[in-house]
Order: C-alpha cells, then sequence, then structure tokens
C-alpha cells in the first residue's frame, strides 16, 4: 500500500514536470497592413491582408517568407521583416526545479514526435502549388513560331482591311 501511493506520488510529480507544449506566435508590425500570399514569392496570390497588431500562428518559415495560421484558420505566407516573434514559455509556472524524472521511453517519444513533425512540414512544403512565370519553360524555337504566328495574323487583317475598302470606295473619286 505504501509503495503504491509513492508511486502514485511519483507519477503526479512527473507530469507536473514536463514542459508545456508552447506554440510559436508572432504580432504583424508596420505601418501598413500585411498581404497573406498563397505561396511563398511576391507573385502569389493574395488571399487576404492582415491588420498590425494582429496575432498569428508560425507553421513554417523560409529564408524570405513565414507560413502563418491566422485565427479564422487561413494559412498563407507573409514576409519575415512584418513579422516580431512572441517569447516562447519555457516551463509550467508550477513545476518545481529540483524534481526531475528522467524517462527513456518519454525522451524516445519526444525524438519520434520531433521527426513527424519534421515529416509533416516537409510534406506540407511540398504539397503547396508552385506558381512558375508562365513563359519561363519555352524554348526558342516555340517563341519564335508564336511571334511568327502573330505577326502573320497581323499581315493577314491589315490585307483584309485594305480589300474591304478598295471594294467599297472603288466608284468613288476623291
Amino acid at each position: 500500500m505504501r509503495r503504491l501511493k509513492r508511486f502514485g506520488l511519483l507519477v503526479m510529480l512527473s507530469c507536473f514536470c514536463l514542459p508545456v507544449a508552447a506554440e510559436d506566435f508572432a504580432i504583424v508590425q508596420g505601418p501598413a497592413n500585411a498581404n497573406v500570399r498563397s505561396g511563398n514569392a511576391e507573385y502569389a496570390r493574395i488571399l487576404r491582408s492582415v491588420s498590425p497588431g494582429a496575432r498569428v500562428e508560425i507553421l513554417t518559415t523560409s529564408s524570405t517568407y513565414t507560413r502563418v495560421k491566422l485565427d479564422d484558420g487561413t494559412t498563407g505566407w507573409i514576409l519575415n521583416r512584418l513579422l516580431q516573434a512572441e517569447p516562447k514559455l519555457e516551463k509550467a509556472a508550477s513545476a518545481p526545479e529540483a524534481v526531475t524524472v528522467e524517462n527513456p521511453v518519454v525522451d524516445q517519444l519526444k525524438t519520434e514526435l520531433a521527426q513527424t513533425r519534421q515529416q509533416l512540414s516537409d510534406a506540407r512544403r511540398l504539397s503547396e502549388p508552385r506558381q512558375e512565370p508562365r513563359f519561363q519553360n519555352l524554348s526558342s524555337a516555340e517563341l519564335l513560331a508564336g511571334v511568327g504566328l502573330f505577326l502573320l495574323g497581323g499581315i493577314v487583317g491589315s490585307l483584309g482591311v485594305i480589300q474591304y475598302y478598295r471594294k467599297k470606295l472603288n466608284g468613288l473619286r476623291i
């Protein structure tokens, strides 16, 4: 009975010693609204605009853009320079300093959780549609053919207009 009480007390103390899972949040800053885009590029479609002072959840970051989740559930990309990170909570407020319990199973689960989160982040990043400029993948032959057809259409159209007015003005003397 005494061992059971000690074990229960140990389990309760170990629960209080676990760190609080804190998510990353940021505050939108700047003199004007920040655009939330569908991709991490300047030419990506603007989903909506967020006013300065709004709190957003950080999902992933790249070199110039951060993928965020808004309060209404919308996810998009905002320029890094328009975000100010909030400080994280490191420990639970009621956690005592002296009592720590090391458990290899918990450490292994934490490692697996971190790996799974990284895989999920990579999968989300790869599933995002990439928007590339329209004419980036055209070969020079395709481009030359397009320009040639455009010019040919202009010439044929001009000849048609000239022929139309020649018929109409045939009997008139100017």
